[in-house]
């Protein structure tokens, strides 16, 4: 076994072994010694090598009687340490990227619910204890139900939104996507109608109608997975569709093991440049980004990535025969189709 850690201005950049395995204590800079090992019961060599800013630490059992096969390995490894580092700063930048749409959006969902809770609570009954706040929600819910019932809405609809956000982070923060994926079947008009019912008041806002066919089918996907892109479709629905039109949902039958859902509406332009780049990560389309409906671009990626996990496919079909202009807003017919397993 070769172990090292390579250092530049004193930082650890990157070590292969843990502290218990080897340590450097006592090691000589600039020329080698060699040593018994009691971890690994044998002689080894090993010493510091310096090169600009950076230090490499190495110890090996390989050729321990040549100091010059020594300072070939640790000049090899030299050659590569600024690529390690490179390699680590990308790892740390995508991340970093990452836990930030994360914060970003988990803020953002938070705070819609707190504003929809206080919208039932009020929040000087929080100085007159439990019964005081029992009695003030039961007041405010008589008073104006509808208000609350909306309030409550968006507290769904939010709360499912931070729960696919976790779920998108953690599935894409581990190594193998489909880890811990559980397929079962599932009755696809369910998932759609529980799905739809926390962005009702964002369809009613925008007096969108919403037509959702009959279907007895059951589709065989994990529940987790399927649900987060079922969540980051609908919730692009209710952003880029055209106010007063109709949202259409309807299924069918692509093969005996095969289904194929449709959401059919007339939705923000996508032009013929963007249609490629649709699924692509961190893009975002002209329109939205000029109306600010955008955000990190990530939503349509997660649903493909998604579906594939499932063993489905999404595609998207635009009908540039068939647009019109609301407030000055180009929309067009939009068609998202995804075909998915029954078994």
């Amino acid at each position: 076994m070769i172990a090292f850690t390579i250092k530049k201005g004193g930082k650890v950049v990157y070590k292969n072994f843990d502290s218990g395995v080897c340590s450097q204590e006592g090691c000589p800079i600039g020329k080698t010694e060699k040593v018994f090992c009691s971890k690994f019961n044998e002689e080894r060599r090993r010493g510091i090598v310096t090169k600009k800013d950076y230090e490499l630490y190495l110890c090996t059992n390989e050729a321990i009687d040549s100091s010059k096969t020594f300072h070939n390995k640790a000049e090899t490894i030299m050659e590569f340490a600024p690529h390690i580092l490179q390699i680590k700063d990308n790892i740390s930048h995508e991340s970093k990227i990452v836990l930030d749409r994360l914060t970003h959006n988990l803020k953002k969902y938070s705070a819609h619910c707190i504003q929809a809770s206080e919208n039932i609570l009020d929040p000087f009954a929080n100085t007159s204890g439990t019964k005081g706040q029992i009695d003030s929600i039961r007041k405010n819910i008589n008073n104006s139900f509808d208000k609350t019932c909306q309030s409550f809405l968006k507290i769904i609809k939010n709360n499912k939104l931070i729960q696919a956000e976790l779920s998108v982070y953690d599935r894409l923060s581990k190594k193998e996507l489909n880890n811990n994926i559980d397929k079962s079947h599932h009755s696809i008009h369910k998932l759609i109608r529980s799905t739809l019912s926390a962005f009702w008041d964002s369809f009613m806002e925008n007096n969108v109608k919403i037509e959702l066919s009959e279907c007895r089918k059951e589709i065989f996907v994990d529940y987790e997975t399927f649900t987060v892109a079922l969540v980051h479709i609908i919730d692009n629905c209710t952003k880029y569709v055209c106010p007063h039109n109709t949202l259409k949902i309807s299924f069918t039958d692509v093969s005996r093991t095969q289904l194929k859902i449709t959401f059919n509406m007339l939705s923000l332009k996508i032009y013929e440049h963007e249609e490629a780049k649709i699924f692509a990560q961190g893009y975002s389309g002209d329109l939205s980004k000029e109306l600010e409906l955008n955000g990190s671009g990530t939503g349509m990626h997660i649903v493909k990535t998604f579906i594939e996990m499932n063993n489905g496919v999404i595609s998207l079909k635009v009908n540039r025969d068939k647009t019109m202009k609301y407030n000055g807003i180009d929309y067009q017919e939009n068609t998202f189709e995804i075909v998915i397993p029954t078994e």
